[in-house]
């Protein structure tokens, strides 16, 4: 019991950092795209907003 303790330890730790960087990463890339989507967002409405006083008459 002594010797297998320390590796279900390791083992366990092992994992729990996996999970840890996987949460991370997913952390990550869910600003990444929060991020790419409101740049992306404000970049069509400026674009919309043009058009849209180019059809207007220049409003």
């Amino acid at each position: 019991m002594v010797l297998v303790y320390p590796e279900i330890v390791m083992e366990s730790c092992l994992t729990y950092e996996k999970k840890v960087n996987d949460c991370r990463k997913f952390y990550e890339l869910r600003i990444f795209y929060s991020f790419f989507f409101r740049v992306c967002y404000n970049a069509v409405r400026i674009i919309d907003r043009k058009c849209n006083c180019i059809y207007s008459g220049g409003n």
